[in-house]
C-alpha cells in the first residue's frame, strides 16, 4: 500500500491527497448513529466518491446502467437494474423498510445491502456505498458501537459467491445473502479482534521510540495515526485544534523519531505516513481477500 501511495511514477503521487482524506470520509460516511434517509445517502456517496469523480458524486444516476455484457448497450448484461426515472421513488421505499424494528438487525442490514445492489442507484460507486449503508445500519441498531465491523472482509473473500447471492435475492429469496452477510460479520469480527490487537501492538512500540516532552502534541497525533495512517497538516489541526506551525514541528518531530514517513504532494503540501500501518493494513487487506473488488 505505501508503494502505490508514495512510490508510483509521476503523476499518481497526486494521489496520495485523496488518500490522505479517504479515511475521514469513511468515517464521516458511516459514523452517524442514526439509521439512513434519504439525504443521507446522498451525503455518503458525495463524501466516498466526491475527492475522485465529482461530477457524479451525490446525485442519483439519469442514465440506464447494466452489469455484465457489452460497455455500449445492455444486450447479453447479468444485470439490468432499474431505469432512472424509477430510482427516487424505490430508494424512498428502501428508506422506509430500513427503519423497521422487527426485522434483526443483520438481517435488516442484509436485504437493504442487497435492495440498494439491486436499484443501483448511481452512476457508479454502489458497492462501496452499499457496504457503508450495512455499517450505517449496524451503527443505528447498536451492533457496532465503537468501532466499524469490516464486513467487506468476508464478503470480498469469495466475490463469486456474494453475487451468486444478490442473484438469488433478485429472484425472491433472501437466505443467501443473509446467511452471507452473517458469515461475513463473523469473520469480520475475527479479523478487527485481530487487526486491533496488532495496531495496539504498534502503538505501544512507538511509546519508546517517541522523544517529546508528556504534554506535546506528539502523543495526541499517535492515537490519530493508528486509525488515520496518512494525513497532512490540516487533517490534525482539524482534529486537535493546533495551529498550522504546532502541527508541523510534532509531525517533524515524529519524523525524527522514525515513526512517520514525509512526501511532498504539492509545491506547498506535505502528507506524512506511518509505514508501519500501511504494511499492517497490506497484510489485513491480503487476509480479507480486498484486492479486485470495486
Amino acid at each position: 500500500m505505501e508503494a502505490e501511495l508514495f512510490d508510483a511514477p509521476s503523476g499518481r503521487t497526486g494521489n496520495a491527497a485523496l488518500i490522505a482524506a479517504a479515511t475521514a470520509q469513511m468515517t464521516e460516511a458511516i459514523g452517524a448513529q442514526d439509521l439512513p434517509t434519504l439525504q443521507s445517502i446522498l451525503t455518503m456517496h458525495e463524501l466516498l466518491l466526491g475527492p475522485s469523480d465529482p461530477t457524479i458524486a451525490g446525485v442519483f444516476r439519469d442514465t440506464p446502467v447494466w452489469i455484465g455484457g457489452s460497455d455500449s448497450h445492455p444486450d447479453g448484461a447479468l444485470f439490468v437494474p432499474p431505469e432512472p426515472g424509477r430510482v427516487p421513488a424505490l430508494m424512498e421505499d428502501l428508506v422506509v423498510f430500513m427503519t423497521r424494528r422487527d426485522v434483526p438487525a443483520l438481517v435488516l442490514a442484509a436485504v437493504s445491502h442487497a435492495q440498494f445492489e439491486t436499484v443501483h442507484p448511481f452512476a457508479d460507486g454502489n458497492g462501496r456505498t452499499g457496504r457503508a449503508l450495512m455499517h450505517r445500519i449496524l451503527r443505528a441498531r447498536g451492533v457496532s458501537r465503537n468501532g466499524t465491523l469490516p464486513l467487506a472482509a468476508g464478503i470480498l473473500e469469495d466475490p463469486e459467491s456474494y453475487f451468486a447471492a444478490l442473484d438469488t435475492y433478485r429472484a425472491g429469496d433472501i437466505n443467501a445473502i443473509v446467511q452471507l452477510i452473517s458469515r461475513s460479520a463473523l469473520r469480520g469480527a475475527e479479523l478487527g479482534e485481530w487487526l486491533g490487537g496488532e495496531l495496539t501492538a504498534i502503538r505501544h512500540t512507538w511509546t519508546d521510540r517517541v522523544h517529546a516532552r508528556k504534554d506535546a502534541a506528539d502523543w495526541r497525533i499517535l492515537d490519530i495515526l493508528v486509525r488515520q495512517p496518512v494525513v497532512d497538516s490540516d487533517i490534525i489541526c482539524g482534529e486537535l485544534g493546533l495551529s498550522q506551525v504546532n502541527t508541523r514541528r510534532a509531525l517533524d518531530r515524529l519524523e525524527e523519531d522514525g515513526i512517520l514517513v514525509s512526501s511532498q504532494i504539492t509545491s506547498s503540501r506535505r502528507a506524512w505516513r506511518s509505514p508501519e500501518v500501511l504494511e499492517l493494513l497490506d497484510e489485513f487487506a491480503e487476509r480479507a481477500g480486498r484486492r479486485g473488488m470495486p
